[in-house]
């Protein structure tokens, strides 16, 4: 007998590491049953833990439903505005219809997952009132930012090992332009990164000025950074190089729109009709956004005029 009750400890044992470290969902609510009814209390935490875990898988889903509903909805408006941003969705939407333990599954599905996803929801979730939430939202957000920091060293120090290799220079500038991107970054560190970026774009164009796309890149950037002299500068290239193209026009309404200059959007649109630009579908919805019903009729005078 003395075996079986060395046996009964040690499932005792067990147990109680499982519950401190909250793998088993019953908690500490059966440990007294368990150790001091053998066998019989094992049982009952057997069939306890059993059906709290499928309580649980059913909120779950409700919540991941809910999640991808959301995600869906969010993506679409911000198709609509011309911003996208994949895999967010409002973590207070999610926590109403959710207790505090289902918002814990569904963090600790997103930390199991790719996290990269949900970097907004992450956010958000640094706010909730359950601290074992908030702090599954810190460790998520610091091991994104670790990992981008070790790939951008190793970035750094291939390009810096062979600088003149454009394709060095061009992984290291996609992989700084996607952590900027991502919403991790804030402050004075989204700032230096930034400014890293706008150095590195200066750097490629200076060597490669033909590539079109990393003018705009740079001018983005340096629009982010308040640098309106640089993206002036970028703008009168864009149009004196390739005038037939709409992204240098496209850019200069971005700009004026930042800066709340009506009357250059109304000139650049002006200029567009003028000079008959080919749009994009992308093109024509920003500029079909700032005209107005009037597009069209300017668009038919134009051609007229050309005629």
């Amino acid at each position: 007998m003395l075996w079986l009750g060395l046996i009964h400890l040690l499932i005792c044992a067990v147990l109680w590491i499982l519950m401190w470290r909250r793998v088993m969902r019953s908690g500490y609510r059966l440990f007294w049953v368990v150790l001091f009814i053998p066998f019989w209390g094992l049982i009952c935490l057997f069939l306890l833990e059993r059906s709290l875990r499928k309580k649980e898988h059913r909120r779950a889903e409700i919540g991941v439903e809910k999640l991808k509903m959301e995600d869906e909805i969010y993506r679409s408006i911000l198709q609509d505005e011309g911003e996208r941003e994949e895999g967010i969705v409002s973590f207070v939407d999610a926590s109403v219809i959710n207790d505090a333990e289902t918002r814990r599954e569904l963090m600790m599905d997103i930390l199991y997952s790719d996290a990269s996803k949900y970097i907004s929801l992450l956010k958000e979730a640094r706010m909730d009132e359950d601290t074992e939430v908030v702090h599954y939202a810190t460790t998520a957000m610091v091991e994104l930012q670790k990992d981008y920091d070790q790939r951008l060293k190793e970035e750094e120090d291939a390009y810096a090992a062979d600088p003149e290799n454009p394709d060095r220079l061009r992984s290291y500038l996609t992989l700084l332009a996607d952590y900027i991107e991502s919403g991790l970054l804030e402050g004075n560190m989204l700032t230096v990164r930034r400014e890293r970026y706008s150095g590195l774009l200066e750097a490629y164009l200076f060597r490669y000025p033909d590539e079109k796309s990393f003018y705009q890149k740079k001018a983005y950037n340096d629009m982010a950074l308040g640098r309106k002299q640089e993206v002036l500068e970028i703008i009168r290239i864009l149009l004196e190089r390739w005038p037939e193209d709409e992204d240098g026009y496209l850019l200069r309404i971005a700009y004026d729109a930042r800066e709340r200059n009506r009357a250059g959007i109304d000139q650049t649109l002006g200029l567009i009709r003028r000079n008959r630009v080919f749009l994009t579908s992308n093109g024509r919805n920003v500029v079909r956004y700032w005209a107005g019903e009037d597009w069209n009729e300017g668009v038919e005078n134009a051609a007229q005029e050309n005629a």
